[in-house]
This record gives C-alpha cells, structure tokens and sequence, in this order.
C-alpha cells in the first residue's frame, strides 16, 4: 500500500493556509504534527463542542480536541487522500458539518463481548454520521471513590486513536463520527471506525462492568419489586440503591 510522504503533507498544508516556523505547522490556533503513522491536527479545548465536526474529539494529558489522520488510509492516491483529510479536519474545525452518504458504505455493526460485558454498535445516520457503542449506565448514586475511578477509566480510554468518550446523565458511549466525511473515503474510514472502536470497547467493557455493577443490580432489584407491587415507584428508587 502507498504511503503519504513529507512532500504530500507540506504542499497540502501550504495549499490549506498553513504557515511553517521552526519546522512546525501552524494555521491560527490549529497545529499539525506528525506521529507514528498518524498524523494529526490540534487544538485548544476551549469548551468548544466536537459533536458535529466529523473526526474530532477530546483528548486528555494535555487536555486538547484532536483530529487524527490515517496515513496508510486504502483508498487511492495517498496524497490526494490526505489532501481530502486535511480539509475535512480544518472544515470541521471551523463549522459544523452534514453529511452525504450511501447506506451500503457501511459495514454492519459489529457485537462486542468482553468478561461480563456485551455491547452492540449502531449507526446514527439522523442528523449527523457515527458509529456508537453503548458501554454501562452512569451511576445515579455511588460513592465518591466509585465515580473518580470510573472517570480515570474513561480518561484513559480517551487515549484511543478516533475513538470518542461520550458521558451523559444516563449512559457512557463510546463512538467515531464521520459526519462531514468525503464521499470517496466513506468506506474506508468506516472500517478503520469499526475496529478501532471493537478494541477500545473490549478494553471499557470488564473495568466498566465492574465500576457499575452495584448499580446496576440494585435497579434490577428495584424494578423486580415494582413489578411485585411491593414498593411505590416515585419514592423507593433511592431507598433501594443504597441498600
């Protein structure tokens, strides 16, 4: 497979406004660099939301969103490709995005089962493009201790390349948007998707398990009894998780 060289990445960063000083690259607060096979674009998290912007994500130690880019990508011309890369990451630095695509471009999603833990992948195809894998659900009541662990853990699954960690008041995902994705490169990065979130989501899975598991069966315990009519729905939840 051809690989991008030095010469493809300085005429499509010169081609896309960036400037070098000191052997770095650099277009306003955006920095480019290259690692290990990858290369990548970075910037300061400055509460700036990543939903919507295709490939980025928030990346810990420095805390900072990130766009990262194949460089052994399956798909045609490996300059032209990382030329269509580097647009897409500055785009969706810039605006939100939309996305076209053809359904058959996406492999089906995958189960993942780890330890105690099964996950099943969905495409979010509504408003915007991403892969998602739904990992446990958040803890309405733990103790302190619990929670710092489950949030070291998320922290370093961020470390995983295109892998974004999403927590809501519910429920942790794990997921890769390619909203705004060139057409041609649909396919490819869907693939690359899948198996990065396949690995990512086995690591999560047994400590995650593990991190919820009292919440968990304390609800299943509580909803058990409802279904009993032993116990008033409004009133028992909290009673029940802390028993």
């Amino acid at each position: 497979m051809s690989r991008v060289t030095e010469a493809h990445k300085n005429s499509a960063l010169a081609a896309h406004g960036f400037t070098e000083h000191d052997g770095v690259w650099r277009r306003g607060e955006l920095e480019f660099a290259s690692e290990a096979g990858w290369s990548l674009l970075a910037a300061p998290a400055r509460g700036r939301e990543v939903s919507g912007r295709g490939l980025w994500r928030t990346a810990p130690d420095p805390i900072r969103h990130v766009f990262e880019i194949p460089e052994r990508l399956a798909a045609g011309d490996p300059g032209q490709t990382f030329a269509q890369m580097l647009a897409f990451g500055v785009a969706g630095y810039e605006t939100e995005l939309s996305s076209t695509f053809e359904l058959e471009d996406l492999p089906p999603p995958r189960t993942v089962r780890k330890g105690p833990g099964t996950s099943q992948g969905c495409w979010q195809v509504d408003h915007r493009l991403a892969l998602r894998y739904p990992l446990a659900a958040w803890p309405a009541s733990a103790s302190r201790e619990r929670i710092l662990w489950l949030e070291r853990t998320l922290d370093e699954a961020r470390r995983w390349r295109f892998v974004r960690i999403h927590r809501d008041d519910q429920r942790v995902h794990a997921e890769v948007e390619l909203t705004g994705a060139p057409q041609s490169l649909i396919g490819p990065l869907a693939r690359l998707a899948q198996d990065a979130l396949m690995a990512a989501v086995a690591w999560l899975l047994p400590s995650l398990s593990v991190l919820t598991e009292h919440e968990v069966r304390a609800i299943a315990r509580l909803r058990r009894k409802q279904a009993r009519g032993r116990v008033r729905p409004e009133t028992s939840k909290q009673q029940e998780i802390h028993t």
